[in-house]
């Protein structure tokens, strides 16, 4: 990773972590309000279960967890993600560092890194470090939410492969959905193949579109 106008940046895919514009709003606006998860989580008094493709900074994480634990006391968020190429303990810390309204939880989180499993108050969080070819197959819970975020299909294309679609499908909810900053027709196609409804929206700052959806019955 590295530093761009301080801002992280994958090497490897050339590709930024998040928004330059602002990477909490940005989650906010494509992966929370995209799940729908504020209006979900008042009307649902059950635990939670959420998979990511790409942990990255952990900034989705603690945007959710922030809001998972002002509106879900005593209720359990599960939080799975998958991530090959994790950051450093030193890279979380700066990137997240910019949202001092995380420190609290950061300092928890950052006790236990780089565990695979992760304890913190009303949240359990497991992390896969490896491919997505061979994490996939691990997956034995369902998610009422998938957040995909796995760097532009056009620069990390193995991450939007046939297999997470295959395994999105068999793993989701009855009333399961899914949100990503991406509008590539790969994976809307993929999605759609998939036995999910799809919607195109517009997309967070600049991003002229991002996906939606959820679930056919």
């Amino acid at each position: 990773m590295k530093w761009k106008d301080g801002h992280p940046v994958s090497e490897k895919f050339d590709d930024i972590y998040f928004s330059t514009e602002d990477g909490k709003e940005e989650t906010y606006y494509v992966f929370i309000e995209g799940n729908d998860l504020k209006n979900r989580w008042q009307d649902n008094s059950g635990d939670f279960t959420i998979i990511e493709t790409g942990f990255g900074t952990g900034l989705n994480f603690f945007c959710t967890y922030e809001l998972w634990k002002s509106l879900c006391p005593g209720r359990m968020l599960n939080y799975i993600s998958i991530e090959k190429y994790p950051l450093s303990s030193e890279d979380i810390a700066r990137a997240i560092s910019a949202y001092p309204e995380f420190t609290e939880q950061l300092e928890e989180f950052l006790n236990q890194y780089p565990c695979d499993n992760i304890r913190l108050e009303n949240c359990n969080i497991r992390i896969l470090f490896e491919d997505i070819k061979t994490a996939l197959p691990k997956i034995n819970i369902s998610a009422d939410a998938w957040f995909l975020d796995g760097f532009a299909p056009s620069k990390n294309p193995d991450m939007w492969c046939e297999q997470l679609y295959k395994t999105m499908s068999a793993h989701t909810k009855p009333s399961g959905t899914f949100a990503t900053f991406t509008s590539a027709g790969v994976v809307r196609r993929g999605l759609q193949e998939n036995n999910f409804a799809v919607i195109k929206q517009r997309g967070f700052g600049k991003k002229r579109e991002m996906l939606r959806g959820k679930i056919l019955q």
